[in-house]
């Protein structure tokens, strides 16, 4: 089977980066993807919905800092659901090639950042899973991290 022409074809595990650069975030945003799902195409249609705090507890770190985050963090709900290019099976069945998640996915993202800090969905011989962010390597301090305190000089060798 070939993918449609003119589509660009993604690894499923680039899905949560991709997810992340869509800013899905965004109130009303979206997202359509095909991914390559062993031998099968797969397309999957993300949409943004309804906001919620969730409760989470993570690592940042970025050149120069580190912090942990704790507390209740502002996330837009995004549902995906799958669909097997030129099969019958229905939804629910539909192997995603993601760490066994079959079906349909429901991210929560971090508004303001578009960073998942959680998902979750139906893995085959699991059954419902949820996994959460445990650690995040940013390549810049975030916006509301604290500047670091300057570091002493060398003392003065000037006369006073």
């Amino acid at each position: 089977m070939q993918p449609p022409q003119g589509a660009a074809v993604t690894d499923p595990y680039a899905l949560l980066y991709l997810v992340s650069a869509a800013r899905l975030d965004r109130k009303d945003s979206s997202l359509r993807l095909l991914l390559l799902s062993g031998d099968r195409f797969v397309e999957i249609a993300l949409a943004a919905g309804g906001l919620s705090y969730q409760r989470q507890s993570f690592q940042e770190s970025w050149p120069g800092g580190i912090r942990r985050r704790v507390g209740n963090v502002l996330v837009r709900t995004v549902r995906g659901t799958a669909r097997a290019v030129g099969a019958s099976e229905t939804t629910n069945d539909v192997d995603l090639g993601f760490l066994g998640m079959r079906g349909a996915l429901t991210l929560f993202v971090e508004v303001g950042t578009g960073i998942p800090v959680a998902f979750s969905g139906r893995a085959e011989y699991i059954g419902n899973l949820t996994v959460r962010l445990t650690r995040a390597v940013l390549v810049a301090p975030p916006r509301d991290a604290a500047a670091p305190e300057p570091s002493p000089g060398p003392p003065s060798l000037s006369p006073p």
